[in-house]
Order: C-alpha cells, then sequence, then structure tokens
C-alpha cells in the first residue's frame, strides 16, 4: 500500500505547498482538463460507432454481391444463352 500512503500524504500536505488561490487554480485546470478528456473519450467513441455503423453496411453489401455473385453462376451453370433468349428468330435462322 506504498501508494495509498503516498496519496494520503500528498492530500494532507498538499496546503503546505499551495496558498488557497493556487489550489483553486490547479482544481480549475485539473476539473476543465478532465472535461476536454471526457468529451474527446465521447467523440472518439461517436467516432468508433459511425466506423462500426459503416462496416456493417459494408458486410451487408458484400454480402448481398456474393449472393448476385452466385445466382449468376447458377444460371451460367445451367448453359443458357443469352444470345438465344434475346436476338431474333429471323437472325437465327
Amino acid at each position: 500500500m506504498p501508494v495509498a500512503n503516498t496519496a494520503l500524504t500528498t492530500l494532507v500536505t498538499l496546503p503546505e505547498y499551495f496558498s488557497a488561490s493556487q489550489a483553486a487554480l490547479l482544481f480549475s485546470f485539473s476539473s476543465s482538463f478532465l472535461l476536454t478528456l471526457f468529451t474527446l473519450l465521447h467523440v472518439w467513441q461517436s467516432l468508433i460507432a459511425k466506423f462500426t455503423t459503416l462496416l456493417h453496411v459494408w458486410q451487408s453489401l458484400t454480402a448481398k454481391t456474393l449472393k448476385l455473385h452466385d445466382k449468376i453462376e447458377i444460371i451460367s451453370a445451367n448453359e443458357i444463352n443469352f444470345f438465344t433468349i434475346f436476338t431474333p428468330k429471323t437472325f437465327l435462322h
């Protein structure tokens, strides 16, 4: 427990090193620093959430593309000739 004892000793001896105005300034600085830190963490969390959403959209689009690719392979596996389907019979004879 040396860390806890050091922190307690620092809190007890803090008035010896700082005046009231210096302590208030230190508290103000530390609270604004923490507020800035939490704001940055919130922004970071928001960016991660948006990135995750983009990954889900990309995954969905990729899955749909793969399904479409599978359907095209099934059609070509059935050997359907698109030329004979879409060409008028007069040109084939």
